[in-house]
């Protein structure tokens, strides 16, 4: 049970110098409170005030030790920092191996994120509005596309602290991502013919195998580099891949990947670069040299989707190949052309189904010929096509 009482002082025992007393006397306007706290533990705090603004002070403790109890409040001993929740994110994303150009652009996130805030500020104070304000200040200097890249970064980082339990509830409960019309990327045929010359042409064969590998398998940029892809990823007839959120992915080895990959059996990784190295070769020297604008290389991976889709391979199967989370992300990807493929499935139908649009145009005499006959009156011999059309009357009716 929790209470006030006055404070009686410790002061020194006049009998014996090393030992002190409570005096008799308490405090003027000075006070003891004594409660239990959220681990039933007895704590006490002196309050310098009135008796009343004691009292409110107790109450307001109990309030807070009951929420703790409730889980509707973290423990103080549990809260933390946001540079410390931050840190401890950082290290949770580099021991599940993230790439580490992603690990480089969430922390140019948080970096920016903590000094718009305030470096000391601690993980529960920080409010939605904090988040709201944030995001208006990078729209004043970012891109939407940059933008919402940092919200979606702090979005995944208070998720985890809710995981954690470094927070009972994401402040980013009710911010809003904004969305991006993105142009798909996606390389034309005689874009890849200028690429392979140029690189031809620099006789750089390590290029050439990782461009035609990206191609033949439509893999993510850093899924086909170290420490995603080594030479234990590679199997007698099949590739594995590791994807977003570690999701396992196995792509079977055609003849030209085999040819590729024995060539390169002396290496200590099929593919022993850094992304930074790949993106400096590929994008910044052999696309600018092969005149390719506005490309990266995740563009080979559109590429290759839009290829299966255009040769007519359903869209579930190139969801499956991509290793997409869902179909739907396969669909936004590619709306435009499945929209091309939609208006030829439409002309198929429309060519396979001429009959109706025929037999609206049976002249007067075989229209009251098959009038009579659906009224049960005998007519004369109607020839297939009217016959076809009969039985569709008689259906509809």
């Amino acid at each position: 049970m929790s209470t006030v009482k006055p404070y009686f002082p410790l002061k020194n025992d006049p009998n014996n110098p090393n030992r002190r007393i409570r005096s008799i006397n308490p405090l003027p306007d000075t006070w003891l409170l004594r409660w239990k706290n959220h681990q039933e533990i007895w704590k006490t705090k002196v309050f310098r005030g009135s008796i009343r603004d004691a009292q409110k002070a107790l109450q307001k403790i109990v309030v807070e030790t009951e929420q703790i109890r409730h889980g509707l409040k973290l423990a103080p001993e549990r809260a933390i920092s946001l540079r410390e929740a931050i840190q401890h994110y950082i290290d949770h994303l580099v021991s599940n191996t993230h790439p580490k150009a992603t690990i480089v652009r969430y922390n140019r996130t948080y970096r920016v994120f903590t000094a718009f805030l305030s470096k000391e500020i601690m993980l529960n104070d920080i409010k939605r509005r904090d988040v709201e304000n944030f995001r208006d200040m990078r729209i004043q200097k970012c891109t939407l596309s940059g933008v919402n890249i940092d919200l979606r970064q702090l979005k995944a980082f208070f998720n985890w602290c809710v995981a954690m339990e470094y927070l009972q509830k994401s402040p980013f409960i009710g911010v809003k991502i904004g969305s991006v019309d993105k142009q798909v990327r996606i390389l034309t045929t005689s874009e890849i013919d200028s690429l392979f010359k140029v690189v031809v042409k620099a006789h750089d064969q390590d290029a050439l195998d990782l461009i035609q590998f990206y191609l033949l398998t439509g893999v993510r940029a850093t899924e086909l580099l170290p420490p995603r892809f080594t030479w234990e990823n590679v199997k007698e007839e099949e590739i594995i891949i590791q994807g977003k959120r570690n999701k396992v992915h196995h792509l079977p080895i055609n003849a030209s990947m085999r040819e590729i990959l024995d060539r390169r059996r002396s290496l200590p990784s099929p593919f022993p670069y850094t992304y930074f190295y790949v993106y400096r070769t590929i994008v910044r020297k052999y696309f600018k040299e092969a005149g390719i604008r506005n490309a990266n290389i995740h563009s080979f991976r559109k590429t290759v989707g839009y290829l299966l889709i255009d040769s007519g391979v359903d869209v579930y199967r190139v969801s499956k190949f991509l290793n997409h989370s869902s179909v739907t992300t396969t669909e936004k990807h590619y709306v435009d052309i499945l929209k091309k493929d939609y208006q030829k499935i439409s002309n198929t139908l429309e060519e396979k189904i001429k009959f109706d649009t025929q037999m609206i145009r049976i002249n007067g005499t075989k229209s009251d010929q098959i009038s009579a006959y659906l009224m049960g009156q005998k007519a004369p011999k109607l020839g297939v096509k009217e016959s076809i059309y009969v039985d569709y009357l008689q259906g509809v009716s």
